[in-house]
């Protein structure tokens, strides 16, 4: 109001510096904070104008009025805004019965609101809501939204996982289990012999005593059935009974895993349902959603929907849901024409796909990043590495470090880390806790097939906004992490996922900023190496090496360090954070 004040003592002709402000600031605030924004801005207007002179006051009375009607047309493009704003400031200025409208008077305040107009339509697509926020920033109208998508995309990932056909274990039980007695018997000419009152004890107790066998042979065949004629068929028949028996348990656990999974499954669904779509510390952005989805449109982008917000740092995020046949196979085309409507950086910090759609977080690049190297060996060299390493961010500034060994060696121990890991991701950027994520993963490792499958899952989660890391274990291996001049040793007694019905995992928070490391290795690095791997990461920063050197240092000297000759596969991965 003072600042009015101020610019409307520096008028010259028909210009008057304070009107022209204070139109620019209403129009501004009709058009990204909806009605109220233009009633306020417009009434402050008129203060400051009144506190200089009458006729200021007078020149800008009917601005309140104005930036109204205007903030009803917030959703518009700019330029009908700017157009409608002028129009009904002209429009009002007759009807307001004003005695001359072409007077110097009237004159200055129409100059004054067209001036501010040229200036609003030159700086609204250079403005951003990221440090002014007023009202809910569309968040009454975003929230919902985003909470179906996310839990519509979830949905899709879930049902992708229970339809995944892979090992799934299934054993046909539509064949009958026919009582081998009456399958051998039936057609026996001595069958009613056999069934007599004198002999049907003795045979019955043969009969029992064969059933009963747990292997059937010659030599164990039961005396009481000496007499009988079709020997060899009766011992062919019980042992393709036993047999079916043994399959048919094996089906009854394959069948419980199954309802295991299942059971998982709902606790998720039920999780997701009670969590709220955001943490409560972000900041829609309506203006930004709608200037997103009108350039994607504009190149024959067709996204399903568009969500853009602040976080607890001011960073900007928008979250695009696209048809997954019509997606660029580039996120960075879409990122481009992103950033360069909005005239800021943005990354793809993440790209995952579910059922129909294909999910795009697009943000700015957050105060922190993460270097990652891996370094591994195969125990074969004519074999694939038994270890997976996965990398991934879930687009909201955490960077995701995933380990996952197999148990033993070869493409058998890779195709189960690779399973673990893989469901893992799919998972977490899905939109699924950590903990949740481990969960599940545990019981579908179990109902793949009915061999042993199971693998560890060794998870590095580093918060690139706010610093920290979060350890989480499976079954894995210990993390040697380096703060503050000193290495701690982060190690948990836990099963590998795909062992126990219930998931065990440890979680740990630590502090973790830059110049930190954290190293995490496969079973294959033993634990003689440990202090080894210590004194290279206390020494790192003065003999000047690199992240990739030490990794591949620690790799390459493992087979040195182990005390059993047996080889097993190597992975060594190595983050260190550093400040943007």
């Amino acid at each position: 109001t003072l600042l009015i004040t101020s610019l409307c003592a520096l008028r010259k002709g028909f210009f008057d510096p304070g009107i022209t402000l204070g139109a620019a600031v209403t129009l501004f605030a009709a058009f990204y904070y909806s009605r109220q924004g233009g009633v306020l801005c417009g009434a402050l207007t008129v203060c400051g104008a009144f506190l200089f002179s009458t006729d200021a006051g007078m020149n800008a009375a009917l601005l309140p009025v104005t930036g109204l009607l205007t903030g009803c047309l917030r959703k518009q493009r700019i330029s009908i805004s700017a157009a409608f704003f002028l129009l009904a400031s002209f429009i009002l200025n007759i009807l307001s019965g004003l005695p001359d409208t072409l007077s110097d008077s009237s004159m200055t305040g129409l100059v004054g609101i067209a001036a501010g107009t040229v200036i609003f339509i030159a700086a609204a697509p250079y403005y951003s809501d990221k440090w002014i926020a007023a009202g809910d920033g569309g968040e009454a109208e975003l929230l919902p939204a985003m909470t179906a998508s996310r839990t519509g995309f979830l949905s899709s990932a879930i049902e992708g996982i229970s339809a995944s056909p892979e090992k799934s274990g299934k054993t046909d039980t539509a064949e009958s289990c026919t009582m081998p007695r009456e399958e051998v018997c039936g057609s026996c000419w001595k069958d009613p012999i056999c069934r007599s009152s004198v002999e049907s004890p003795r045979v019955d107790r043969g009969f029992a005593l064969l059933e009963a066998l747990p292997e059937i042979s010659a030599e164990t065949f039961p005396h009481e059935l000496d007499r009988c004629i079709r020997r060899e068929s009766l011992m062919h028949a019980f042992e393709a009974s036993r047999r079916r028996r043994a399959s048919d348990r094996l089906m009854e656990l394959r069948k419980a895993d199954i309802r295991s999974v299942t059971e998982q499954q709902l606790r998720l669904t039920g999780e997701l349902l009670r969590t709220p779509a955001v943490s409560g510390e972000e900041r829609f952005s309506m203006p930004v959603s709608r200037i997103t989805a009108g350039k994607l449109e504009r190149h024959g982008i067709m996204a399903d929907s568009v969500y853009a917000w602040y976080n607890s740092r001011s960073r900007l995020i928008i979250e695009l849901y696209l048809p997954k046949d019509s997606a660029p196979e580039n996120s960075s085309r879409i990122c481009d024409l992103i950033s360069d409507e909005l005239g800021i950086v943005l990354e793809c910090s993440s790209r995952s796909s579910s059922g129909e759609q294909v999910r795009l977080i697009l943000a700015e690049p957050p105060e922190f990043g993460a270097d990652i190297c891996i370094s591994s060996r195969s125990a074969d060299p004519s074999a694939a590495c038994g270890d997976t390493v996965l990398t991934f961010e879930d687009g909201s500034g955490k960077i995701y470090a995933v380990l996952s060994d197999g148990m033993g060696t070869g493409n058998a121990a890779s195709e189960e880390s690779r399973a673990a890991a893989s469901l893992f991701r799919d998972l977490v950027t899905g939109g699924v806790s950590v903990m949740s994520a481990i969960a599940v993963t545990n019981s579908v490792m179990q109902a793949r097939s009915e061999d042993e499958n199971f693998a560890t899952l060794d998870i590095a989660c580093t918060d690139l906004d706010n610093g920290g890391i979060r350890i989480v274990k499976s079954g894995a291996a210990a993390t040697l992490l380096y703060h503050g001049g000193n290495v701690m040793k982060i190690a948990a007694p836990t099963f590998p996922v795909g062992i126990n019905p219930e998931a065990e995992a440890f979680s740990g928070d630590y502090s973790f900023t830059e110049g930190d490391t954290a190293i995490m290795f496969s079973d294959g690095v033993s634990e003689s190496e440990y202090l080894f791997i210590k004194e290279l990461l206390m020494n790192m920063d003065q003999q000047g090496q690199s992240l990739s050197s030490v990794v591949e240092e620690i790799c390459r000297k493992a087979e040195m360090f182990s005390p059993s000759s047996r080889c097993d596969d190597v992975t060594v991965m190595g983050i260190r954070m550093y400040r943007r």
